[in-house]
């Protein structure tokens, strides 16, 4: 028995068979493909994308997508075009990442009956978790009946929402068109947000309930990881008490030790003020996804060691399957997206499907992301001692594993195994697992995946490939001292040789 619910910005499905155990279900991730709210979807359409031409906004996606990909970082926008192709590349992906990790909090928090009634958000996009936010508690099907008396009838934010949007004015202002569609019109019960172009003091202004930071704990991986030390301490004094911190990073190596340091600079914290004040209970908790207070398992503490393909090095991080809406069907149906962005070489298979479409095209997306939830003076339970499931489910004739990171007795990632042999309900509970769910039903048996990392065996690799950059690096100069020498025996001045000298300019003024 499936009970299906339409609502504005979602299609999920919610099993509530007899066959699920009460648990599975409470731990159970947000259920089907997210689905952007069509309100928001329309501005954006029409407000937006239809400023420019089409193959415009296609360039410049594919050059942020290649961007993004080199250098780790999002693009610093300044042009109506830019934001707009800004847009259309990342808000979609963030949207979907964080609508599906305030979920997460929000079914946590209507069971103890919590209502945030400050947030304050920051990204640089145009406002993506609040618009999030919004959608989580726009009215769902004509059926469903809200009382004032349930937590989830208060939306959060009654009293301030603050978004602070760093992308540059342009995107103010897109954020203002897709605040003022969500919250105007009699259909919501949303407050008002108050847009600002630059991050509060944590000195003088007043605490938040719940403040979500959307990739921006570190800016810049060439700054790991001070940059993520100073946002950290920036944005802890900001926090109420019982207040809720989100962080969300992209599902990638480098997103992954960001948060994992967040993790790590809020244990340290949380000790100091357990010292300071002598207070046996801990001041800040991790609530999601392994609530544990220790390290991350997988952390390495540097970049570097995951650009070597020789190390093949985990990470945990999620995947949330998102529907595209009409913008980006046609947007991505073009020539320079309808295959990998990052395919230069292949010209003329491109010219081959111009007018074509995707061909074997998806109408929904995959989303990357990982996150980290904390709480200020908060209370856990039961479920927060369950381990998560952090890779899909691998489903053998007879039996069911799962990669799951503990916390109980102590910390470890660990293979479980749930044969049918262990009881009917779990196995088949344990079938119908999926990736970030939390499991409370324990194992027969338990293996251990990995203990310790070899730190030795990595920094070797390392100083390996430094040792390559260097010699690849000294090969060029002395290429380009040898092009600079034949140029200066040259008597002529052609375009060519203007050109080379322009070149060897640019190498060496790096």
């Amino acid at each position: 028995m499936f009970m299906r619910r339409y609502g504005l910005n979602i299609i999920q499905i919610r099993n509530v068979s007899t066959r699920l155990l009460p648990d599975t279900v409470r731990g159970q991730m947000l259920r089907g493909h997210i689905k952007l709210n069509p309100i928001v979807a329309d501005v954006i359409n029409n407000k937006m994308m239809f400023n420019h031409l089409p193959n415009n906004l296609r360039r410049h996606m594919q050059h942020m997508y290649i961007k993004l990909q080199e250098n780790e970082t999002f693009p610093q926008v300044k042009t109506t075009l830019e934001t707009d192709a800004f847009i259309g590349a990342f808000f979609l992906r963030d949207y979907g990442a964080t609508y599906q990790v305030l979920d997460e909090l929000k079914r946590r928090l209507d069971e103890s009956g919590i209502v945030p009634r400050s947030v304050l958000e920051v990204s640089h996009g145009p406002g993506t978790g609040m618009v999030a936010l919004n959608d989580l508690f726009l009215q769902g099907d004509q059926n469903e009946t809200i009382t004032s008396s349930s937590p989830s009838s208060v939306a959060w934010g009654q009293e301030r929402k603050d978004s602070v949007v760093l992308g540059g004015v342009e995107m103010l202002n897109r954020a203002k068109l897709l605040l003022d569609a969500q919250e105007s019109g009699d259909q919501t019960r949303l407050a008002k947000t108050r847009l600002i172009s630059s991050v509060p003091g944590n000195v003088t202004t007043s605490k938040y309930d719940l403040i979500i930071l959307n990739h921006e704990l570190l800016r810049d991986p060439k700054r790991y990881p001070y940059e993520i030390d100073s946002q950290i301490s920036h944005y802890l004094p900001m926090l109420s008490d019982q207040g809720y911190i989100v962080m969300l990073e992209r599902g990638t190596p480098t997103g992954s030790e960001t948060i994992a340091r967040a993790r790590e600079l809020i244990i340290r914290e949380n000790a100091n003020t357990t010292t300071t004040t002598n207070n046996n209970n801990s001041e800040f908790k991790i609530i999601a996804p392994c609530s544990h207070m220790e390290r991350d398992p997988l952390q390495l503490n540097n970049l570097n060691y995951y650009k070597s393909k020789k190390n093949n090095l985990k990470f945990i991080s999620f995947q949330k399957m998102i529907q595209r809406p009409k913008y980006l069907l046609e947007l991505k149906r073009g020539k320079l997206l309808s295959l990998s962005w990052n395919n230069n070489t292949n010209r003329k298979k491109l010219l081959e499907l111009r007018g074509k479409g995707r061909p074997e095209g998806n109408d929904h997306e995959m989303i990357n992301y990982t996150y980290l939830v904390m709480g200020k003076n908060v209370l856990l339970n039961k479920i927060d001692k369950w381990p998560r499931i952090i890779s899909p489910p691998i489903k053998k004739k007879g039996h069911v594993i799962l990669n799951v990171c503990t916390v109980e007795p102590e910390v470890k990632i660990e293979n479980w195994i749930i044969p049918r042999s262990m009881s009917r309900e779990i196995y088949h509970d344990a079938r119908k697992a999926q990736w970030g769910d939390l499991w409370p039903h324990g194992a027969k048996s338990k293996i251990p995946i990995r203990q310790q990392i070899d730190i030795s065996s990595l920094k070797r690799v390392e100083v390996e490939r430094i040792r390559r950059l260097k010699v690849e690096e000294k090969s060029r100069d002395t290429k380009m001292i040898n092009q600079l020498h034949e140029l200066d025996g040259d008597v002529e001045t052609t375009k060519e040789t203007i050109e080379l000298g322009a070149k060897i300019f640019s190498h060496f003024s790096k």
